[in-house]
Formats: structure tokens, C-alpha cells, sequence
């Protein structure tokens, strides 16, 4: 684009996606969204945001308009236009009674008319729009816009940070081995890593493990599994695993992983992190996002929170995925179809990952096509091919599957 544009006109949507996307690759001088009264400050605070982010001297305004009015949505055009002295306008959203008016309005004033084709990812000339020849450049987007724009806020992750995650990959994948075989019975083996860290902590210090093999009465008892710990030695997570009569004793090689070894799921979100990564098509991707919903919006007087296993976003598609040991309730499938619908804009894809057989789950195969969730399930996690969980997102994502190099992030 061999000169900047003056003035780009949005059609406000409800899909976010719809209102960045242009500003974010022409980078316009001005930007002005035609918006319903309604829509909250703090989303149009995140669109600003957004864009500002991507073209620091983009200027951004609203105007309100009832959109689904034609000659009102005409009206605020010509004014606009008048203003400014002339501009572009993107149809890709505002919806069909907006899009009409724009078209009445650019036939009449010869203006610029652009949309942008998902499917095809890249921008069409519907009018007079010839500064989009040879542009191909592929849109990205990262995590923490892919919720700024819908209003919502990235306040923190509940375990590994992305910074801290390339140094954790080689231990992550030492442990998913370990939780692999053992599977069945992890959940007994964290309840009683539960109660030795416990004392451990008490001591002083987490990482140096000292408990009886055995704790608790009748029901409630909880029990070491040895085989469990020899692995976890033999992969170097713990030193020094001795035996004294009935008290096992060793060491972590660290206090985030003593911590870590206390969470039953958190190995499954961890692992579909590292399969993200492995895919390499990504722009951005991470595991256990505490995610803030707008005030006032969620229902509750307080501010509402929910924490995320793990979210990938490849622009315009994001997967955002629940991990659970077993499968879930159909509770769990609106949850997690629910936080996609208002955050992930178009191209959100919901996904459940579980260790649990979901096939044979008729009723929850069902529910779950229905909702329109992909599944991982066991027979991808135990797969005998380790790119399997790789291929797999890729599925998802709608790329096709190809072969993988370590750990590898764009």
C-alpha cells in the first residue's frame, strides 16, 4: 500500500474480529466504528487498545448509530464522510441493513468499498479499493488481544508463565511418560504426594519429602505407589528416594515441581501445551490463562474470574480447550462452549482434551457434536505415534498434518 489511508470507516460487530482486523493491517490515520449506544466502554476501550498497539498513531472514535436502521446508518456515513473528506469503509461486519447503507452511500459518493474473506484470509476489493493488490501478509494475533478486544483481560497464569515455559518442556514431557503408564491411578498417588508435601512444607522446606507410606483410616486412606517414584527418579524429578520401614523419603529438583506434583489434571493442560508448541502453526499459546471478565458483565456485583487449561490462537482461528482426567459432565461442555462463545470471536473452536474412552460415550459424543466441541480423548494421548497429540490440534485448528520439529513456537 503505497499511501496511507486517511479515514477507515467499521461497521461495528459483535464478532470482535470483524472490527480490528482491517485497521490492524492498513493502519489508517483514523479510525471511526459506527457503533450501537450500547456497547460497553470497556470494549471499545480494548478495540482502542488493540489497535493502538498494532499502529501507535492510529487515531480511534466511535459514533453511535442504530445499525439496523438504513437511512439513520446513511445518514451518520455522509456525515462522517463530509468530516473527514472522504475515506474507506469495511462491510465485513455491522450486518446486512448497514452493509445496504453503505453501498446507497459509496455508489453515490465513489468510496472505497473493503471486506475481509475468512475463509480465503485476505482482504476483498468490493469497490475501488486497488491499494489491496499484493497484499498477502498473514494476520496474527496474540493471546492477551485475542480477549482485550471482546472486553476481557489476561490476569495472570495459574502455574508456568509463558516465559518460564521453554525451560520446563524437557520435565513436562519426563513426568507426561511417568503419568502415561500410570494413568489409572494417578489421582491415589497425588492425593497421598498431597499430604508429604504438607510435611514437608511444615519443615520448611517442600522439597525434601520425609512421610509415612501410608496415612489415614478406613476411606480415607492414602498410600504411596513406589513403581511411581522409581520412574520419577529414573527420569532424574527426584534424588535420594529411600526406604526406612514405613517412611519413604526423597528430594524434588525444585519447589515448582513439589508444588506441580500436587495437582492431578495439571499434567494433562501442561502436555497440551507442549503439543501446541510441537505443532509450530501457533502465533501464540498457553496453558492455565486467568482470564477477567468485564465488570458488571458476568452476572455478579464482584469481579468474575475463570482460569482457562489452555487457549492457542492461529488469527482468525483459537482453540480453546478444557482438560479433565475423565469425561466430564455435560456441565463441563457448556462451560468451556460458553467462555468461547464470548471471548474467542470467529474461529472459535471450544475442545475438550480427556484421558477418559469419549467414543464410547454415546450420550456425550452426542452432546458434544451438537455443541460443535472437538474432542481429544485417550485414543489420541496413549497414541503409540508421540505426534499424535501435534496432529491432532493441527486437525482442529484446519490445518493439515504434517511432520514436527522440537518445540517450536512462531
Amino acid at each position: 500500500m503505497e499511501e496511507r489511508i486517511s479515514t477507515l470507516i467499521e461497521l461495528f460487530d459483535r464478532r470482535q474480529d470483524d472490527n480490528v482486523i482491517a485497521a490492524a493491517v492498513l493502519r489508517p490515520e483514523k479510525v471511526v466504528f459506527l457503533c450501537p449506544r450500547e456497547v460497553p466502554q470497556v470494549v471499545r476501550d480494548g478495540i482502542r487498545g488493540f489497535i493502538r498497539s498494532q499502529s501507535e498513531d492510529t487515531g480511534v472514535s466511535f459514533a453511535s448509530v442504530d445499525l439496523g436502521d438504513p437511512a439513520k446508518v446513511a445518514e451518520k456515513l455522509e456525515s462522517v464522510l463530509q468530516g473527514r473528506g472522504g475515506g474507506v469503509i469495511d462491510i465485513t461486519g455491522g450486518g446486512e441493513a448497514a452493509a445496504f447503507a453503505a453501498g446507497m452511500v459509496c455508489a453515490e459518493n465513489h468510496i472505497p468499498v473493503i471486506a475481509y474473506d475468512y475463509d480465503e484470509q485476505r482482504f476483498v476489493n468490493i469497490r475501488g479499493a486497488y491499494f489491496l493488490d499484493g497484499m498477502t501478509e498473514r494476520f496474527r494475533m496474540s493471546l492477551r488481544d485475542t480477549f482485550r478486544i471482546a472486553g476481557g483481560t489476561v490476569d495472570g497464569y495459574g502455574r508456568i508463565s509463558p516465559g518460564e515455559i521453554e525451560e520446563w518442556l524437557p520435565d513436562i514431557e519426563r513426568v507426561w511418560q511417568v503419568f502415561r503408564g500410570h494413568n489409572r491411578v494417578w489421582q491415589k498417588f497425588t492425593a497421598w504426594m498431597q499430604y508429604a508435601v504438607s510435611i514437608a512444607r511444615q519443615n520448611g522446606d517442600i522439597t525434601k519429602i520425609s512421610a509415612p507410606r501410608e496415612a489415614g483410616r478406613s476411606a480415607g486412606k492414602v498410600k504411596t505407589n513406589i513403581s511411581i517414584l522409581r520412574e520419577l527418579r529414573s527420569r532424574k524429578l527426584i534424588s535420594r528416594l529411600s526406604r526406612d520401614g514405613e517412611t519413604v523419603s526423597f528430594t524434588f529438583k525444585n519447589e515448582k515441581l513439589a508444588a506441580l506434583m500436587c495437582d492431578a489434571g495439571v499434567w494433562l493442560e501442561l502436555y497440551c501445551w507442549v503439543g501446541c508448541l510441537r505443532s509450530g502453526i501457533f502465533d501464540d499459546c498457553a496453558s492455565s490463562v486467568v482470564v477477567k471478565w468485564p465488570e458488571r458483565e458476568a452476572g455478579s456485583k464482584t469481579v468474575t474470574h475463570n482460569e482457562l487449561d489452555c487457549v492457542a490462537v492461529r488469527w482468525p482461528v483459537k482453540l480453546f480447550i478444557s482438560c479433565k482426567l475423565s469425561v466430564p459432565s455435560a456441565q463441563a461442555l457448556n462451560e468451556i462452549k460458553t467462555l468461547t462463545s464470548r471471548f474467542a470471536g470467529v474461529g472459535g473452536k471450544a475442545v475438550l482434551m480427556t484421558m477418559g474412552d469419549a467414543a464410547r460415550d454415546r450420550f456425550f459424543s452426542q452432546r458434544a457434536a451438537d455443541l460443535h466441541i472437538g474432542i481429544i480423548d485417550r485414543s489420541t494421548l496413549m497414541s503409540a505415534d508421540p505426534d499424535a497429540l501435534p496432529k491432532r490440534l493441527m486437525e482442529l485448528a484446519g490445518m493439515c498434518p504434517r511432520r514436527f520439529s522440537r518445540y517450536k513456537q512462531k
